[in-house]
């Protein structure tokens, strides 16, 4: 999603292999069979083959965590080594998985209904009655398109990408840098949400950011409480599902 970069952000191409890693509790020593030397040489080579400052890595065993390692740098000007219990890294498109989590934790205590239609919750959402399908042209539709927030969830809405709409959803790197104007992501929503879809609803699978983008804001509008905005009403319910996790320190990407 888009939002402030964190100060004292990483430096570029820095990785992670584990959701999360950031603010991770301590773990136990990891089992004995775990090729602890094997998986840490492995990840060292992949790192210097793809030429990454820093590369943060953890591996799942029966239920737990049971190895964490950190190699190169978080901050390669600073000279500070990445530590997988401390560094922060963007989490980018994993954010998709947490935007789903939290809409099924919603949905399971009965505040988020996944069968609304999104122009509810988000009225600017307003696409006409026609599809953009590139070098094809436009094609009428009957009646403009609603899809509803499950779609967006499962990338059947029909939502455009980066590339294939009818308009560059991508923010200006000024308005990115702005304060003023990038105040969280619901803002950047507002370059394609009245342009038209590429699919119809329903009607295949197309994964896109931008659906995601506006699940996001249409879950923060279904349970924002009294004069809060969209975003900043998903921030809290991601708080709010990762308390206790041991990964709550994470901040907007």
């Amino acid at each position: 999603m888009i939002a402030r970069r964190a100060r004292g952000a990483v430096a570029p191409a820095v990785g992670t292999w584990l959701l999360l890693l950031t603010a991770c509790r301590p773990v136990a020593a990891p089992p004995p069979t775990l090729p602890t030397d094997a998986i840490s040489a492995a990840v060292e080579a992949h790192r210097q083959r793809q030429r990454l400052v820093g590369l943060g890595v953890g591996v799942v065993h029966e239920g737990r965590v049971a190895y964490l390692g950190g190699f190169g740098h978080a901050d390669r000007e600073a000279g500070e080594l990445f530590d997988p219990q401390v560094s922060r890294v963007r989490w980018a498109s994993i954010s998709k998985s947490l935007t789903g989590s939290v809409a099924a934790r919603l949905w399971e205590r009965g505040e988020l209904d996944l069968d609304a239609s999104v122009s509810t919750l988000v009225p600017s959402f307003q696409p006409p009655a026609e599809l953009f399908r590139g070098d094809e042209g436009r094609t009428p539709l009957p009646s403009p398109p609603r899809p509803t927030l499950r779609q967006l969830l499962n990338h059947t809405a029909g939502v455009q990408g980066y590339g294939d709409g009818a308009v560059d959803p991508t923010p200006d790197e000024d308005e990115l840098h702005d304060p003023a104007v990038n105040t969280g992501f619901a803002w950047a929503l507002e370059r394609w949400m009245k342009s038209p879809l590429v699919r119809e609803p329903g009607a295949e699978f197309l994964y896109t950011t931008m659906g995601f983008n506006l699940a996001g804001a249409a879950i923060g509008a279904a349970v924002a409480q009294d004069g809060e905005a969209p975003d900043a009403a998903f921030l809290r319910a991601v708080d709010e599902a990762l308390r206790g996790s041991g990964a709550e320190g994470i901040q907007p990407d």
